[in-house]
């Protein structure tokens, strides 16, 4: 069976661009400007599509890879942050692991994981000073992976104040670290 979900995605763009467009009345402004950013919207969605599992899973690389690295300090904070990080890093290496896990298991275990890494973060700002510095570098540090790839996520939108220094978006994808 062929996947039919970029055929109706243009199908979708030019019924609008041709059919709807042109019915909406001059004078309102407001439902052109509506249709025109549902288009753009329909755009960027077909131009990603393809993507969106890749994605998932480089989410969840890049909170696995953070997770791995702020759990000896973690264990300064609170028992229960700490069982709950290892719980979720425990869940999205399951996910990861498993070829036949679906994209909405892995999007979850990556949801499970950042909740788990926001968690330790609030909670790290009234631990040990020594683990609240090696959570927050570790943070810093990994922050990089994400900005690169959501600059390229987004580059066709054209809101990046330097879209040539923007890495393909399979090459951001590529590299959670």
């Amino acid at each position: 069976m062929i996947d039919a979900t970029d055929t109706t995605l243009r199908a979708s763009i030019k019924a609008l661009r041709e059919v709807v467009a042109p019915a909406l009345d001059p004078d309102a402004a407001q439902a052109s400007e509506q249709l025109a950013l549902v288009v753009d919207a329909l755009d960027f969605l077909r131009a990603r599509v393809a993507l969106l599992e890749e994605r998932e899973r480089f989410l969840l690389e890049h909170d696995l890879a953070l997770a791995r690295a702020v759990r000896a300090p973690a264990a300064a904070c609170t028992p229960a942050c700490a069982a709950a990080l290892d719980d979720a890093i425990a869940r999205g290496e399951d996910a990861l692991q498993r070829a036949a896990a679906r994209r909405a298991e892995v999007a979850e275990a990556g949801a499970a994981v950042a909740a788990a890494l926001r968690e330790l973060i609030r909670d790290a700002a009234t631990a040990d000073p020594a683990a609240r510095d090696a959570i927050e570098r570790e943070t810093v540090r990994a922050a990089r992976a994400t900005i690169t790839a959501d600059r390229a996520w987004y580059l066709p939108l054209g809101f990046d104040p330097d879209p040539g220094s923007v890495p393909p978006i399979e090459a951001a994808l590529a590299a959670p670290e």
